[in-house]
Formats: structure tokens, C-alpha cells, sequence
């Protein structure tokens, strides 16, 4: 349960933009959810991915926007790691988490 609370999110994405086995439920229950998040829930994104497909990110873009949607406050602009980089999805994801533990 979100509800309340801090949540960092590592969100991959398969193939053409579709979410990942493991988080297709969640998106779809944050899709049909109505009722918005208590005030204090929070959360950060961390996607990856690879930018040479189209939907760079996506699985992890969609979820972000379902929890903004619902009222969550994002805590740090997503981070994205890119297979394509030549650090690997590790340079994005050491960028991001700079911004936690600079």
C-alpha cells in the first residue's frame, strides 16, 4: 500500500514500451483508482530502458503520470537509465542518485 508513504520506484520497460509482467496489475489498478492519495504520499521514479526504441522509458513515464494524477508529490524528476549510454543504465542511475546523496 502507497497510501501515505515514501516509495521509490525502479520501473523497466519491455520491448516497444510495454510494462513489465510483475507491474501490469499496479498500473492497472492506478488507471481505475478514483479516490486520490493521502496528502503525504510521495515518490521517486527511476526508469529504465534504452533510448534507441521510440517509447524510451515509457513503462516508468506512464506510471508517473497515473501517480500524479492521483495527487502523489514526485520527490525528484525522473531519472533515466539507458542501456544505450555508453556508461549503461548505470550512468543515469548514479545522475539520479546524486540528487538523493550528492
Amino acid at each position: 500500500d502507497l497510501e501515505g508513504h515514501t516509495t521509490v520506484m525502479f520501473v523497466a520497460t519491455c520491448g516497444q514500451g510495454a510494462m513489465p509482467q510483475n507491474g501490469k496489475r499496479f498500473y492497472a489498478e492506478l488507471c481505475t483508482r478514483t479516490e486520490p492519495f493521502k496528502e503525504d504520499t510521495k515518490f521517486m521514479m527511476m526508469g529504465l530502458g534504452d533510448s534507441s526504441y521510440y517509447f524510451f522509458c515509457k513503462a516508468a513515464k506512464d506510471i508517473e503520470e497515473q501517480m500524479l494524477r492521483l495527487g502523489a508529490k514526485l520527490l525528484l524528476p525522473l531519472g533515466e537509465g539507458d542501456d544505450s549510454d555508453e556508461g549503461g543504465m548505470e550512468q543515469g542511475l548514479h545522475e539520479w542518485l546524486d540528487q538523493i546523496w550528492p
